[in-house]
C-alpha cells in the first residue's frame, strides 16, 4: 500500500519526506537539536538519526533532554562528546559519571571535551579515559598536574587543557602534535612544564607575569615546534623583551614558523622611552625581513584605576595599559581603549603603517570596552560574540561588527543610553545572555518600565545574570522579584541572582513560574464615539501593540451615538473622561495619565512601544527620522482624513467650485497621490525602508481606506495608488489587524453625522 502524502487538509506530512530531503535538513542543525526535535517520528527517521548524529555538545542543554538523548542513541556509534560543568549545566560531569561511563560505551570516540570541570573532582575521569583507543582530540579544564595518574592515550593528537603549572605528566604523550593550555591557577609547589619533545604547534595561556620566564625556560628542547602563541590574560610585570625571545627561538625552536603573542603591563609616563625601546626590540630584522611577523602597540591614556607603582613604592593615577602583540591578532580577547599619543605609537613601529590593510581582529571572541573609542578601520569584519562594557559606549560605529554577539556583560563604569541599548538589542540578532549588576540593569530598563527595551530582553534573552558582589544593595527582594521576573518569563532558562534571605523567597520565585502581573504590565483603555472618525488609525495602532506586546491589556469603551445627547453631555464635563479638553478620543493609561487628541495619542503610543521606526543607511539621525514619519502622519490626518471627514459633515457635493470645503476635497486626490509617491521610494512595503510599520503606515493605511471607503471617484489614478493598495495589503496581513477584521470590529459608520447615511447614497447614485 502506497503511503499516504497528505493531510486531511492537503499538507504533506513531514513523516512523508524523502530520507534525502530529511539528510539535507539535519545537516543544518546539530546532532544535539536534531534528536531532540525528531526523536519521536516513525522508526524510519531513528534509524537516520542514530546513522547520521555522531557529534553531541551537552554544553547548554536541559537534564531532561541528556536523558532523552542518551534514551534512544546508541554511543558506541558518537565520535564527539561535549560535557560542562558551566553555570548553564552546573553539576552535568558529575551527572554523567554517575548514569554512565566511558568504558565500552564510547568505542568510537574520537573526541572529548570535559569543561568547567572542579578541581580535584572525584570522578572516574583518567582510569576510564585508556579504554578510548580511538580518542584523537581531548580537552580538559580545571585539572591539577599533581593528581593525574600515567595513562595512555596512543591514537591522541590535540591536547587542550587547563591546570596548574605542572605538565611533567605529559612526558609519555609522545605522539601529541598539538597542546593549548591555559594555566588556572598555583595549587601547586613543583612548578614545572614540560611538553613532548615532537610537538609541533604550542598554545599558552596565561595570568601572573612570574609564569612567563616558566613558559620561556620549557621550550628549550621543542626543535620541531612550527607554531608558538603565548597570551598573557591581565596586566602585569615588567616590559616583554624582543632579543630574549630571539636567542630563545633561534637556539632552541629552529623550525618555528609562525610565533603569536599577546602581552599586556602597565607603564609610567617616565617610563615611554624604554617602552620605544621595547616596541623597537621586537621590530627588527628578525622579527619583519627573516619571520614576517609584524607587530601592534596600543598605549592607553590612562589607567582604569589607581595601581601601586612597585618601582617607587607609590600609588600612581598617571599609568598607562599597554597591550603588545602580533597581527593578525590570534587572542581570542581583545581590549579596546584610547590611544595615547597614537602617531608616536605609530612611529616607533612602522610595520604599523605597512599593514594597515591587515584584517588584524580575524580571531577575536571578546571585546572588552575600557574607554569609549570608535573602531579601528582594521576592524573590518570578526566573529565577536562576547562584549563586555566597562565605559561610556556608543553603539553605532560597532554594530557592523557585533553582527554574532551573543552575551553582553554590563561592568561598573558602563555608561550606555537607553536609545544605545535599544540600537544594540535590535541589531544583535543572535544576542541571548546578559550579565550585569541589579543597579545598571535598573537603569537600561527605566526600573523595569521601559516597554520597548523590556520586549526585547523578554524575546531575545535565555541567560541572564545578575551580580551581586557580596553586595545586598544588589540582590533583590520579593517587589523587586514581582518586577524582573514576567521579562524574562517567556524565553529565559538561565536565571542567576542575588536575594535577601527573607522567608520564603526561594518558594516565592520556584511558584511563581515567572507568569504573575506586575507593575509591567499596561492596561490601555481608549474611548471614542461608536465610528471610525479621527481615531480609526489609532485603533489599528492599538490593536496591533496590543497583539505584539503581551503585557498590554487594551479594550475601547464607546460613547454611542444614538444616546449621545443623554450620555455624552454628562460625560464631557468629567476630566477623568473626557481629558484635560472634554472631548474624544481619550486615551487612559494605566488609570493614572489620560491623554487627549488623536494625532498626541498617536505619538505618544509610537514613543513607547518603537513605532518611529529604525535608522538605516539613508537615514542615519533619529531626530530626521522623527521628522520625515511626522509628516507623513501630518499629510495623512491633517490633509485626507480630516478633510474626508469634515466632507461629510458638510455634505460636499463636488459641484459648487466657489465652496470652500468642496475646493479643499478636492485636494485629497493631490495628497494620496504625494504619498504613494513616496512610498514608492522605500525598499520595503513601508515608509523610509522600515521592515516594520511605524505611525506613518498606519495612519496612511486608514487614510487610504476611508478615501476609498467615502467615495471611489476621490482616489487618484490606478496608476499613482499602486502603492498604497499594497501597503493596504501588508497591513491587513498583520496578526492584529487581520484578528480585528476577521472579528467585523470595523465600524461601518465613518462619522458622528446625522446626515451621513443619507448624504454617501446621494453621493454614490451621482458615481453610476
Amino acid at each position: 500500500m502506497a503511503m499516504k502524502q497528505y493531510d486531511q487538509n492537503g499538507f504533506t506530512l513531514f513523516e512523508s519526506i524523502p530520507n534525502e530531503i530529511f539528510m539535507e535538513i539535519l545537516s543544518y542543525i546539530t546532532s544535539t537539536d536534531a534528536v531532540i526535535a525528531f526523536s519521536n517520528l516513525i522508526s524510519r527517521f531513528q534509524d537516520l538519526l542514530t546513522e547520521l548524529c555522531h557529534t553531541f555538545d551537552f554544553s547548554s542543554i536541559s537534564k531532561k533532554n541528556f536523558d532523552t538523548i542518551f534514551q534512544y542513541q546508541n554511543t558506541n556509534r558518537w565520535r564527539s562528546l561535549k560535557l560542562s560543568d558551566d553555570g548553564h549545566t552546573p553539576g552535568q560531569v558529575k551527572y554523567f559519571f554517575e548514569n554512565h561511563s566511558l568504558t565500552d560505551k564510547f568505542s568510537q570516540l574520537q573526541s572529548l571535551s570535559i569543561v568547567k570541570m572542579k578541581t580535584n573532582s572525584p570522578y572516574p575521569l583518567f582510569s576510564q579515559l585508556p579504554s578510548l583507543s580511538n580518542l584523537v582530540s581531548l580537552e580538559i579544564e580545571s585539572i591539577c598536574g599533581e593528581n593525574i595518574p600515567e595513562f595512555e592515550l596512543p591514537n591522541l593528537k590535540k591536547l587542550i587543557f587547563g591546570s596548574c603549572p605542572n605538565t611533567n605528566w605529559l612526558k609519555n604523550f609522545a605522539q601529541l602534535d598539538t597542546i593549548e593550555y591555559t594555566i588556572t591557577d598555583r595549587c601547586t609547589k613543583d612548578k614545572l612544564l614540560a611538553w613532548p619533545e615532537t610537538l609541533k604547534y604550542l598554545k599558552i595561556i596565561y595570568q601572573d607575569h612570574r609564569d612567563c620566564s616558566l613558559i620561556q625556560n620549557s621550550l628549550i628542547s621543542l626543535s620541531q615546534l612550527i607554531d608558538l602563541e603565548v597570551y598573557q590574560k591581565k596586566p602585569d610585570g615588567p616590559f616583554p623583551r624582543g632579543e630574549t625571545w630571539e636567542q630563545i627561538i633561534n637556539a632552541s625552536i629552529p623550525s618555528l614558523k609562525n610565533f603569536k603573542f599577546y602581552f599586556q603591563f602597565i607603564c609610567h609616563d617616565r617610563d615611554l622611552n624604554e617602552l620605544k625601546q621595547m616596541v623597537t626590540s621586537f621590530s627588527t630584522p628578525f622579527y619583519v625581513v627573516e619571520n614576517n611577523w609584524f607587530i601592534h602597540c596600543d598605549v592607553s591614556a590612562y589607567y582604569e584605576m589607581p595601581i601601586h607603582d612597585y618601582k617607587y613604592g607609590t600609588y600612581n593615577t598617571n599609568m598607562r595599559h599597554v597591550i603588545l602583540y602580533t597581527i593578525p591578532i590570534s587572542s581570542e580577547v581583545f581590549t579596546v581603549f584610547k590611544t595615547f599619543s597614537k602617531t608616536k605609537i605609530s612611529d616607533w613601529s612602522r610595520n604599523y603603517i605597512d599593514h594597515r590593510s591587515i584584517n588584524i581582529h580575524t580571531n577575536m571572541k571578546t571585546l572588552v570596552f575600557k574607554s569609549s573609542s570608535s573602531p579601528d578601520p582594521m576592524f573590518d569584519r570578526s566573529s565577536i560574540i562576547n562584549l563586555i562594557i566597562n565605559t561610556s559606549f556608543d553603539a553605532q560605529p560597532w554594530l557592523h561588527i557585533l553582527t554574532k554577539l551573543r552575551h553582553i556583560t554590563i561592568g561598573d563604569g558602563t555608561v550606555l543610553s537607553l536609545e544605545d541599548f535599544t540600537t544594540l538589542l535590535d541589531n544583535a540578532p543572535h544576542l541571548s545572555s546578559l550579565t550585569g549588576k541589579k543597579s545598571a540593569l535598573k537603569l537600561l530598563t527605566d526600573n523595569w518600565t521601559h516597554i520597548c527595551i523590556c520586549h526585547r530582553l523578554s524575546r531575545k534573552i535565555r541567560s541572564v545574570s545578575f551580580t551581586a558582589d557580596r553586595n545586598p544593595s544588589q540582590s533583590f527582594d520579593k517587589n523587586e522579584l514581582e518586577r524582573i521576573l514576567p521579562i524574562f518569563s517567556s524565553q529565559c532558562q538561565h536565571l542567576s541572582l542575588g536575594v535577601h534571605s527573607h522567608k520564603n523567597i526561594i518558594d516565592f520565585i520556584l511558584l511563581s513560574n515567572m507568569s504573575m502581573t506586575t507593575s509591567s504590565d499596561i492596561k490601555l483603555r481608549l474611548l471614542y464615539f461608536d465610528c471610525r472618525g479621527r481615531v480609526q488609525a489609532v485603533r489599528y495602532m492599538l490593536e496591533d501593540i496590543a497583539y505584539t506586546n503581551k503585557n498590554v491589556d487594551y479594550k475601547e469603551d464607546f460613547e454611542e451615538l444614538a444616546n449621545m445627547v443623554q450620555s455624552w453631555m454628562k460625560h464631557k464635563s468629567d476630566e477623568n473622561i473626557s481629558g484635560p479638553f472634554h472631548n474624544l478620543p481619550v486615551l487612559h493609561w494605566n488609570d493614572t495619565h489620560t491623554f487627549g487628541q488623536t494625532l498626541t495619542i498617536g505619538q505618544f503610543l509610537a514613543r513607547k512601544f518603537d513605532l518611529y521606526g529604525k535608522l538605516t543607511s539613508s537615514i542615519d539621525d533619529k531626530d530626521v527620522l522623527q521628522s520625515y514619519i511626522d509628516g507623513v502622519v501630518s499629510c495623512a490626518y491633517t490633509d485626507i482624513i480630516s478633510n474626508v471627514l469634515s466632507a461629510i459633515w458638510n455634505c460636499v457635493d463636488f459641484v459648487d467650485e466657489n465652496l470652500y470645503t468642496n475646493r479643499i476635497a478636492k485636494t485629497i486626490p493631490n495628497n494620496l497621490k504625494a504619498l504613494n509617491n513616496l512610498l514608492k521610494n522605500s525598499s520595503t512595503s513601508f515608509y523610509y525602508d522600515q521592515t516594520e510599520p511605524t505611525i506613518a503606515d498606519y495612519f496612511v493605511f486608514d487614510a487610504f481606506t476611508l478615501a476609498r471607503d467615502y467615495w471611489q471617484k476621490i482616489l487618484p489614478d490606478e496608476n499613482d495608488r499602486q502603492e498604497l493598495m499594497k501597503l493596504e495589503q501588508a497591513m491587513k496581513e498583520r496578526p492584529g489587524i487581520a484578528n480585528y477584521f476577521s472579528k467585523n470590529l470595523l465600524l461601518k459608520r465613518l462619522t458622528g453625522s446625522p446626515k451621513e447615511k443619507e448624504y454617501l447614497a446621494k453621493l454614490n447614485e451621482t458615481q453610476k
